[in-house]
C-alpha cells in the first residue's frame, strides 16, 4: 500500500519548516535522552502532556512542569 503522508515524529511537531527547534520539540528532546516519552495530548479541552517510561506515565498540565519533572529525574544532569 502506498503511503500518503509523509511520516513524523515527535521532533517534526509544530515545525514544519524544520528551521528552529519549539519548546516542545526541545523537552522533548532532553526526554528522550533520559529515556522518556512525551505525548501532547489535550483533556477534557484543556492540553496536557504524558510522560512516561517502562509502560508508567504521569500526566503534566503544561511544559514548565514536564521541565521539572525532567530536572528531578536528571540526578547530575548539565542542562544546556
Amino acid at each position: 500500500m502506498k503511503q500518503m503522508t509523509e511520516p513524523r515524529s515527535a521532533a517534526g511537531v509544530g515545525n514544519p519548516d524544520r528551521a528552529e527547534p519549539t519548546e516542545y520539540q526541545r523537552t522533548s528532546d532532553r526526554a528522550r535522552k533520559l529515556g522518556y516519552c512525551i505525548t501532547e495530548t489535550e483533556i477534557e479541552g484543556a492540553p496536557a502532556f504524558l510522560v512516561g517510561r517502562w509502560g508508567m506515565s504521569r500526566m503534566l498540565a503544561n511544559l514548565e512542569e514536564v521541565e521539572s519533572f525532567l530536572d528531578r529525574v536528571a540526578v547530575g544532569e548539565v542542562r544546556p
